[in-house]
């Protein structure tokens, strides 16, 4: 297959394809100087800016307590 078909061939599978997300990688992968942020939904930025919030109000807790609490709590991580 030369380059011409191949080209043929992705544009009908991405004409023929019903999933945004599909889209959304293919796009992401040809444009990627698109800001991540950008490729993130309504629901996602506002878990993340959330989370940023609690971070700031103190509410966060470090790496290394998550990391201890959990081997302690999974034996086998250790």
């Amino acid at each position: 297959m030369n380059i011409s078909e191949a080209k043929k061939e992705l544009v009908k599978l991405i004409l023929a394809t019903e999933e945004e997300a599909v889209l959304d990688q293919i796009r992401d992968f040809l444009q990627p100087e698109r800001d991540w942020w950008d490729r993130l939904d309504a629901r996602e930025k506002l878990a993340i800016e959330d989370g940023v919030r609690q971070l700031d109000a103190g509410l966060g807790v470090p790496h290394e307590s998550v990391v201890r609490s959990l081997k302690e709590k999974y034996m086998f991580l250790k």
